[in-house]
């Protein structure tokens, strides 16, 4: 029997079998890789939390700061591009890893998703010199699963802002 299923998993690609298609068809399984979506579920956000060493500051939505944050954020992602995401998000290290550096957190006060993935926070570590970014997810104060991926990213100007708070 000739049935094609393709699933993208952490940039991988693998076949198997379907029963939902017909012998002698094939099944276009399309993923939306659209950086927008991810960008915008950014900005559906309710709260982002900066952490700068371990130290963390949040700002609700509609505060000056969160404002000039998510627009920084806004501008680095204007070339950028969703990827399949090789990364997964163990808890402890994530834990570890915000201890050391600059990070940002966008919190959700209801479950989102991108492509299926849900959370209620995505991280991101603020690197300058980064030209691309995984966003952990978060669900219920855990880092876990797939991350989300943005290569082309610029993350000058958003550094510049958090260094600046």
């Amino acid at each position: 029997m000739k049935f094609l299923l393709l699933l993208i998993l952490c940039g991988a690609i693998l076949i198997m079998p379907n029963s939902s298609v017909p012998d002698g068809n094939v099944q276009n399984v399309s993923v939306n890789l659209n950086y927008s979506d991810t960008v915008e579920a950014v900005n559906s956000s309710d709260r982002i939390t900066v952490i700068k060493n371990g130290v963390e500051t949040s700002y609700e939505k509609n505060n000056p700061v969160f404002d000039t944050v998510l627009q920084a954020f806004n501008q680095g992602m204007v070339s950028s591009h969703m990827m399949p995401a090789l990364g997964v998000s163990l808890d402890n290290e994530v834990k570890q890893a915000k201890k050391i550096g600059i990070w940002l957190e966008f919190n959700f006060n209801k479950t989102t998703s991108v492509d299926g993935m849900y959370f209620d926070g995505l991280l991101i570590e603020v690197n300058p010199t980064f030209g691309g970014i995984n966003l952990f997810r978060k669900n219920n104060k855990t880092y876990e699963g797939r991350c989300l991926y943005l290569s082309n990213v610029n993350l000058k100007q958003l550094y510049t802002e958090l260094i600046s708070l």
